[in-house]
Order: structure tokens, then sequence, then C-alpha cells
């Protein structure tokens, strides 16, 4: 059976209904949509929403896909406490896409004169952004230079009936097929595909080396290849059981005004001069699906993210840090890692490994296992007991970081910080924390003891 958004929706709907809702209402694209999220939020709710009639389009919109871990480790046919294994284990065991005559992102193809991207939902989701973004939208290109398959999450901002702004971070890899085309005066083609299985989008957050298919480590996860098709009018791929493709090209030598945009920090990242993408086709699924993921500090925004980011940091520490124990990103570009000390500068080496191999790493404390990382209250109490100021921060200025944080003057150049809140030189040689036995704990029932 074929892994897509649909059988995924299927099963939350038969295994999880609690999980799912539906609203029917005519529901403004500018806002509104957005609104209703924010309200479920605020009553600390993330079920999947599936918008039926929205205004101004003929597709149906869905929303909080991925937002709840426990729904990401479904998605991944694995449970919460063994989803870490199951990425890793999918990282090191990749199953390459493989292409299929089967594909009903190709049921209705929609001619380059044809093309409107306007007839799409046209969402909006804070007052102070530009204009309406397709924020779920997956791009696949290949390397013009060897023809290695990346994807990757972009914001796109649609500007016209055939033409989007795109966001690329430097150095990305995205970003860097972009400028081997550009260097040539090409255009590179590109697939953008909405509508993805949790698994799909998981494994597209993976980052690692360029030679690595994002797609194979997808298939990783499910133990099954995607299904992919060639475009139609493009030298791209695309994941044939997906609900739309915009076949596309990114134009070379050409800058329009993108933005702004609420970024997952929450902050507003503002209007600049970037890349031009060119639609040249729409293909669609028959009663396609449009998938968006609220901008801003939204919980799907924030989750989504952090999950793969977690196990692609875990995985690089321990080449400096064997005995590293948990990654955790409680927010936005701030990290929290637990080790097992056993000597002086493994605390400090396991920052430094942290802010040089992750974009998002800006803030790094790093604290001993006996620490619950997941329990900020547990954290600071390592910071405050543990932390020698003039000796255990370390402060990195003038390093790439992300070009969306609202610290960076230059884009992309911020100053990282490391805090290294182990005991010194080990816990087995700090003063004992007090503690009451575990027997004595499980003897004490609080439900019986004040009837």
């Amino acid at each position: 059976m074929v892994e897509d958004l649909r059988s995924f929706i299927k099963y939350i709907k038969t295994y999880h209904s609690d999980d799912f809702l539906e609203v029917n209402k005519l529901i403004n694209p500018k806002l509104e949509l957005s609104a209703v999220i924010t309200k479920l939020e605020e009553q600390r709710r993330t079920p999947i929403v599936l918008f039926n009639n929205v205004q101004g389009t003929e597709f149906p919109t869905i929303v909080n896909v991925n937002a709840s871990r426990k729904r990401i480790a479904a998605g991944m046919k694995t449970d919460l406490n063994k989803m870490r294994e199951k990425y890793l284990t999918a990282v090191n065991n990749s199953i390459p896409p493989k292409y299929t005559s089967s594909a009903p992102v190709q049921d209705i193809i929609i001619k380059e004169s044809e093309v409107d991207l306007f007839k799409l939902p046209q969402l909006i989701f804070h007052k102070e952004e530009g204009g309406a973004y397709i924020s779920a939208g997956i791009v696949t290109a290949k390397d013009p230079e060897t023809g290695i398959r990346n994807s990757s999450y972009n914001r796109l901002m649609i500007q016209n009936k055939n033409h989007l702004g795109i966001y690329m971070t430097k150095g990305r890899h995205l970003w860097e097929y972009y400028t081997r085309a550009e260097a040539k005066n090409e255009a590179l083609p590109i697939s953008i595909h909405i509508g993805s299985h949790p698994a799909w989008s998981s494994g597209i957050l993976f980052t690692g080396e360029f030679e690595v298919d994002e797609l194979s480590i997808a298939g990783g996860i499910l133990g099954q290849a995607i299904p992919i098709v060639k475009c139609k009018t493009v030298d791209a791929d695309v994941p044939a059981y997906s609900e739309i493709c915009l076949e596309a090209e990114l134009l070379p030598k050409i800058r329009e005004d993108e933005g702004p945009f609420i970024e997952f920090t929450g902050y507003t990242i503002g209007k600049g001069k970037r890349e031009v993408v060119k639609v040249k086709s729409i293909t669609h699924r028959k009663n396609a699906i449009y998938q968006t993921i609220l901008s801003g500090a939204h919980y799907e925004h924030l989750v989504l993210g952090t999950v793969p980011m977690e196990v692609n940091l875990l995985n690089k520490i321990k080449n400096h840090v064997p005995t590293v124990q948990d990654v955790h990103f409680p927010t936005a570009m701030t990290v929290f890692i637990s080790i097992k000390k056993k000597t002086e500068g493994q605390g400090k080496s396991a920052i430094l490994a942290a802010l040089g191999s992750e974009f998002y790493s800006k803030n790094v404390v790093v604290v001993d296992h006996d620490i619950n990382i997941r329990d900020p209250r547990q954290v600071w109490w390592a910071i405050g007991t543990r932390v020698r100021s003039d000796q255990d921060i370390v402060i990195v200025p003038g390093v790439r970081g992300s070009g969306i944080d609202p610290t960076t003057t230059t884009e992309g150049i911020i100053t990282k910080l490391g805090i290294d809140a182990t005991a010194n030189p080990t816990l087995d040689k700090y003063p004992p924390v007090g503690t009451i036995p575990k027997e004595i704990l499980d003897k004490i029932d609080l439900t019986k003891l004040f009837e």
C-alpha cells in the first residue's frame, strides 16, 4: 500500500478521531483560518483541521498535520519513545525513491497558458505579512553538475498568476544548486509539491551531506521507496502521490520583492530582493487537498522542524562526545544537550559541536545526564548551581547562522552562545543532591492519602 497524505488522514480519522476536525462553514483565507488554529492553541489543542469551504478556491485546505510529536511518530509507524531510534535507522538504511507509471498527482494537468496561482488558497496568516504564501511547498531540484536530487521546504510568496518569490537559506543545498545554474545564466528546473505524508516531511528535513537524497530518508522511515514521476514540462521529479505539483524554474539574474513574512521565531522578516520562480504548469490529483503550515511560532511550524534537527544534532555530537544522552530544542534557535560527562572539557566539546553543526543552534546549554532537558526548571537549576560564569560561558561572534534570526545585521551573520552547565570536574565529584529512595516514593499514593 502506498503511504500518502490521504492514507494518513484515513488512519487518524479511524484510530484517533478526536485528533481530527472538519470545518464546513465558509472561511476567509486572510487571517481567519489562522485565527481558528490560534484559538485552538490557546486551549492547548493541536488537532488536524480540514477546512472544506475556503473562500475563493475550490481546494479544501488542511493544517496541523505535523503539529504534535505523537502524530509525527504515528506517521513514522512508531511511538514517541522509539521515534528517534526509528529516524536514525532510516538515515543509516535509506531507501531511494523509484520511478512509477502511476501518477495521481498528474490526473489533472494545467498548461502554462492557463496557470493561475490565484486559484490556490490565498492564505495570509498574520496582518504584517506582505501577501499570500505557499508555506507547505516542498521544492525538489537536481544539482546541475552532478544530478543529485535535493528536497527542501521553502516559503513561497504568490506574486502574480505564474510567479513566486522564494526565500532560500544561503549555504543550503537548494541555494547552492541555484548559484551553480545561475553562474551559467541558466534557470534551475524545480518541482514544488504540496500535500505530504508526515514521513515525507520528516525525511525531507534531514540535514546531511550534498550526496544525500532526502526522499531516500523518507523511504527509510516508511520502509518502502517513495514513488516518483518526472514532471511534464521541466527536468524535475515529484512524489507521484502528492496532492498538487507546481512545475517551475528558478530564474537566473532576477530579484524581486519578497516578504514580509512571520518566521518560526515569531518575528517579522522584512521585505527583500530575492529570487523568482516561474511556474510553467500545475498538475494535481482529482479532489486535491491543499496543505498549509501556519507561519510564525505556531505548534506545527516549531514541532515539524525540531524532530529531525534533534536527531541530526545528536548524531553529529556523538562524533565529539560519544556519551551524549539527549538533545532537545525547547524553543526557536535554542538547544539543550545532556551528556554523561567523564572528563573535563567534554561540556565545551559538545557546545562547539552543536554550534558548528546546525544553523539553528544559536544558544546551547549542556547539562549532566541527571538533568531532564525536557523540564526547563531542571535546566535552569543546573545553570544556577553548576555554572562558573568566568569559565563556562562561550561566546562566538561573527559566525553564520540563520538568515531569519532577528538579531542578524548582515543576513545570516550572528553571535552564538554556549553555556556549560555540567558539574565540575565531574558529577560524581560534585556535592551530592538530596534524594528520597524510590521505594519510599512508590509507597505514597496521593489519591488515597487525602481521602
